[in-house]
């Protein structure tokens, strides 16, 4: 083990000197901006004598000037101000206008928006005085070999953009060192109060090792990568590894190496293309910490689905040859191999294949756990455009409603969303049937059948089951279906039906039985339909207002029946 001093001396002091152009092309960071601000008519006269002066990009010299610069020509112009306006733009977002040779007109750009410099034509980002200054801080890895050891320096790249002027700042935050089968981490900065970085004087080694680098931003610029041979890490095929996964976003570099120095076959699977399948397993054993600023850490991985006795690459991944080519040409991630290795002495190869290539992870495990046929199922689902889950919530709740499960029609519908919505209604009817009120509600029924009449070939009759009020409510489009607690408390529900059809839903009274008070009368959609409000037929208002006279008020809600005595 080497003293601190001596990885100290290890780390670079300078960055490659094109960190920030690997930055940008990467998309990590902006190319540069173009600050504008508005000024005066005597200020922007005066401006256009200055050497570093562009053009003026307005069209006419009475318009309101704002004065632009550009952070990658250091180039200043003069393009028209438009103020705010919140009617015409989002946000109320400030406004240039200026002619753009490129397009040979006059165009119109916000604050934050991406354009190209008229006078360089690097691509540059729009920014308001208003919105300045401003700090931007990214941050990519950077690997040097020194002493026989990879050195993963950590580089933070500040921007600081106010207007007319902007600054870069690169600095080393932290370095990770693998010497041979061990990993140190210096810092050069560690948190303050209010979690803000404060600079340490010198590169502090931690006690305590945690990779906190996990799947960094990585540089692969002008400068390369550093050979590893003559290293300990030479055959650990860590640019293959990278060459296989950083475009993903599964690149774990230091992890990678500390299970190298323990298993130093998984560089078989490197070398055999595995390494996506490595990474996953990476990334399933990195851990979240922290609440107000979390963070991620990476123990030493364990990957126990591999096989740590074995050497060649299918061996290891519990598969023979021919799977292992078959995976591999078909990029199975980690919880597809899983699956695969699962269920294939349940399923043919052939159907298996066509279930994992067809649906993705969650529906393949679905389908697989719940035993159904794979390549029936997977078409069923393409034909119907519906996921494993809808498919198997109707079959749920067809079954608790009674339905038989043997028929062929009632297992797959030729219409399946229309067959889980009536799934759905029979649950909801079974399970109203049998809920705690439901006996409550069969005898407030009993005590008011006496209200059931008849005239000029219209009925009414009192629900008879909790049941009736679903059915009701979905035939209807209205809400009574959660009137079953009311009317087992006296606030009853009545069917108004044409006596030829006395099973087919027309209207819904609601009526107070203990004070005799009308509460509703509704139809279809409550009289709403298409965005328009619809009126109650006049022979069902004349129908009421009769059984009212008629019926209703000469009726006296009976007395509520005693509960017999138990036999002693």
């Amino acid at each position: 083990m080497r003293t601190t001093e001596e990885y100290r001396a290890m780390i670079p002091e300078e960055p490659p000197a094109d960190l920030v152009a690997e930055m940008v092309r990467q998309e990590l960071l902006d190319s540069g901006h173009m600050s504008f601000k508005c000024i005066g008519f005597e200020e922007a006269y005066a401006r256009t004598r200055d050497d570093d002066f562009y053009m003026d990009l307005r069209g006419s010299f009475h318009k309101r000037p704002a004065l632009l610069w550009c952070s990658e020509c250091e180039k200043e112009m003069l393009a028209e101000y438009l103020p705010s306006d919140s009617k015409k733009n989002e946000f109320g977002r400030r406004r240039i206008r200026y002619y753009d040779a490129d397009f040979n007109e006059v165009v119109e750009r916000s604050n934050a928006d991406v354009i190209f410099c008229p006078s360089c034509g690097k691509k540059v980002v729009l920014r308001s005085a208003a919105d300045l200054p401003r700090t931007e801080q990214k941050f990519m890895v950077v690997p040097t070999v020194a002493a026989g050891c990879l050195v993963l320096t950590k580089w933070c790249v500040e921007r600081r953009q106010f207007v007319g002027g902007e600054r870069l700042y690169k600095n080393a935050y932290e370095a990770y060192i693998v010497d041979g089968g061990c990993a140190v981490k210096l810092a050069h900065y560690k948190r303050g109060l209010y979690w803000n970085m404060l600079r340490l004087e010198e590169w502090k080694q931690n006690k305590r090792f945690e990779d906190r680098l996990t799947c960094p931003y990585f540089y692969d610029g002008a400068e390369g990568r550093p050979s590893l041979d003559g290293t300990p890490l030479e055959n650990a095929k860590l640019w293959e590894y990278l060459d296989q996964s950083y475009e993903k976003n599964d690149f774990y570099p230091v992890a990678y190496l500390r299970l190298y120095a323990k298993h130093q076959q998984v560089e078989n699977l490197i070398t055999a293309g595995f390494a996506w399948l490595v990474a996953d397993g990476i990334r399933r054993e990195v851990k979240n910490v922290g609440s107000y600023i979390p963070t991620s850490i990476c123990p030493l991985p364990r990957l126990p689905w591999i096989n740590w006795k074995e050497t060649r690459p299918a061996q290891m991944l519990g598969l023979n040859k021919a799977e292992a080519r078959a995976l591999k040409e078909r990029g199975y991630g980690l919880e597809k191999l899983e699956l695969w290795k699962k269920y294939r002495g349940c399923n043919t190869q052939q159907e298996l294949f066509y279930l994992l290539d067809s649906v993705d992870t969650m529906d393949a495990t679905n389908i697989l756990e719940n035993d159904l046929p794979l390549a029936r199922t997977v078409n069923y689902l393409k034909k119907q455009n519906r996921t494993s889950y809808y498919l198997m919530d109707y079959l749920r709740m067809a079954e608790r409603a009674g339905m038989d499960m043997s028929q062929e029609a009632v297992r797959w519908p030729k219409n399946l969303r229309a067959a889980h919505d009536r799934a759905m209604n029979a649950e909801a009817a079974v399970r109203a049937d049998t809920d705690e009120c439901a006996n409550a509600f069969r005898e407030m029924s009993e005590r008011c059948a006496g209200l059931a009449w008849e005239k000029d070939g219209i009925c009414i009759r009192v629900a008879e089951r909790p049941s009736e009020l679903v059915q009701e409510g979905n035939v209807l489009h209205h809400c009574v279906g959660g009137y079953s607690k009311s009317h087992a408390q006296g606030k009853i529900i009545l069917f108004i039906r044409h006596s030829r059809r006395p099973d087919r839903s027309w209207y819904t009274l609601n009526i107070d039985v203990r004070t005799k008070a009308e509460i509703q009368l509704h139809g279809y959609g409550n009289e709403f339909a298409d965005g328009k409000k619809l009126q109650i037929n006049k022979k069902v208002l004349a129908f009421v207002s009769d059984w009212r006279r008629e019926v209703l008020d000469k009726w006296t809600l009976p007395q509520k029946p005693k509960k017999k005595a138990k036999a002693g």
